[in-house]
């Protein structure tokens, strides 16, 4: 997801197919004429709201879930929002309102449904887009669907979620074949909206260097102390989170790692893979100890210079649907 600059090779391969008319957004007037034969526009289920069959524009249609309240006036602006934009109840349903505007082409729905789940200050950045707010995405969704007029964005996996954070994969489908597969790691605040996204393409196949490296190595702790390494890795605010810590500091997060060095005569880390933005990146580990060996996937946010200010740390792939 982005503003899909990187995407025109993609299209030199899907061709014509991955450009094809958008049959969500056709105009279909004549059948609305045919619907509403009285011509009265009066916005029933029979013809189609007001009566010109137009999908996607709000008119109160029954296939753009607009107003449709009878009231004629086929605008879809009226109370009937509710209908199609409903205020979330709990965190999925945010999840899920985040989710239907990158599914959304009519502009006023799609950005009802951001503002839904989205906070003024809510953050979206993935390999080619940096965002704040629901307007600033909904522009990049508008490129999306400028890219992709047919796109389809399904999920892929279970919602992993827990009290700040969480993530989900997905794909993108245009001209009915895959384009690209990636995943969402979301922070949530504290009334349960997204606080931050941040998205990541395809698989975690680089080697860690800079920060990163330093980050691993507190981790593994063999060649010096965790807090030595942190030193090179993290922020001064630095969050970690994963099942059962929630720290703040890298003097937490050291004393986290050394108790867990402490409990056993086995202790190491491995990176399986990586990958870094910039601005944020993920890093697959095998921690092993006296249990076996264990995968962890850490989804990290970056500073300017390039430390780590925020770690998320779940244990395995994400579940497939």
């Amino acid at each position: 997801m982005g503003n899909w600059k990187l995407f025109g090779v993609l299209l030199l391969v899907l061709g014509p197919a991955a450009c094809g008319d958008d049959s969500s957004s056709s105009n279909g007037a004549d059948d609305g004429a045919a619907d509403d034969s009285a011509g009265d526009g009066d916005g029933d289920v029979a013809d189609s709201g007001d009566g010109d069959g137009d999908s996607g524009d709000g008119d109160g249609d029954v296939a753009d879930s607009g107003n449709g309240d009878g009231d004629g006036d086929g605008d879809g602006d009226s109370g009937d929002a509710a209908m199609w934009c409903s205020p979330p109840d709990g965190t999925e349903a945010v999840l899920m309102a985040y989710l239907e505007s990158w599914n959304e082409r009519d502009p006023d729905k799609r950005l009802c449904f951001l503002q839904q789940a989205f906070t003024g200050s809510t953050t979206y950045i993935d390999p080619t887009a940096n965002t704040t707010g629901p307007d600033e995405l909904d522009e990049v969704i508008a490129g999306f669907f400028t890219m992709f007029p047919d796109g389809e964005l399904p999920l892929t996996s279970e919602l992993e979620l827990r009290d700040s954070d969480g993530r989900f994969s997905w794909e993108v489908i245009s001209g009915g074949a895959s384009v690209i597969a990636g995943m969402d790691y979301i922070e949530l605040d504290d009334n349960g909206r997204l606080r931050s996204i941040r998205g990541y393409w395809g698989e975690p196949m680089d080697a860690v260097e800079g920060a990163l490296a330093a980050y691993v190595s507190a981790w593994n702790g063999t060649a010096e102390p965790p807090m030595d390494a942190l030193a090179e890795a993290v922020t001064e605010d630095v969050r970690f989170t994963d099942d059962a810590q929630d720290l703040s500091g890298p003097a937490a997060l050291a004393e986290h790692i050394e108790a867990l060095q402490s409990v056993t005569t086995l202790f190491s880390v491995t990176v399986t893979g990586a990958q870094s933005y910039g601005t944020h990146a993920r890093i697959v580990l095998e921690l092993e100890d006296d249990s076996g060996v264990t995968e962890y996937r850490d989804y990290l946010l970056l500073d300017d210079d390039g430390l780590i200010t925020r770690a998320g740390r779940f244990e395995g792939p994400i579940s497939p649907l």
